[in-house]
């Protein structure tokens, strides 16, 4: 298969094959986000479409095109490496927290008051449901 130059919207080293040239797959991130708007209800379909254009090393652009998919707060933090996306439940209580590349949580390093103020229903997945402390959900 030829490699295909690079647009404007995609990283050098980009092709139909790979993906993305990264050891951080960008094809990875792109599905684990939309995993996550399917587990929350959303529109997966309409989520793929608008964030597939997006790079894995854009966060802000990629938590601008969440929040207008998803009804509730979405944080998107962390390094690039280790991308950690929050999801707040709409109208339900607690949080899908999903580690975009596809690590299970139980293998980060929690700052302190991340460890005592988020409570995951499954450590040993890169996707879990879980409860945030009001104080940590809201500072």
């Amino acid at each position: 298969m030829p490699v295909r130059a690079a647009t404007p919207h995609e990283p050098n080293g980009w092709n139909r094959r790979h993906r993305h040239a990264d050891p951080y797959h960008r094809h990875d991130c792109h599905d684990r986000i939309v995993e996550v708007v399917r587990r929350l209800g959303s529109d997966a379909d309409v989520c793929r479409t608008t964030i597939e254009v997006i790079p894995a090393s854009e966060p802000n652009r990629l938590a601008d095109a969440l929040a207008a998919i998803v009804p509730a707060r979405t944080i998107l933090t962390s390094t690039i490496e280790r991308r950690l996306l929050l999801a707040e439940h709409h109208g339900a209580i607690g949080w899908t927290v999903a580690d975009l590349a596809g690590q299970p949580h139980r293998t980060r390093a929690w700052l302190a008051w991340a460890a005592t103020a988020i409570e995951f229903d499954d450590l040993s997945s890169w996707i879990s449901t879980a409860h945030i402390s009001r104080a940590a959900s809201t500072g």
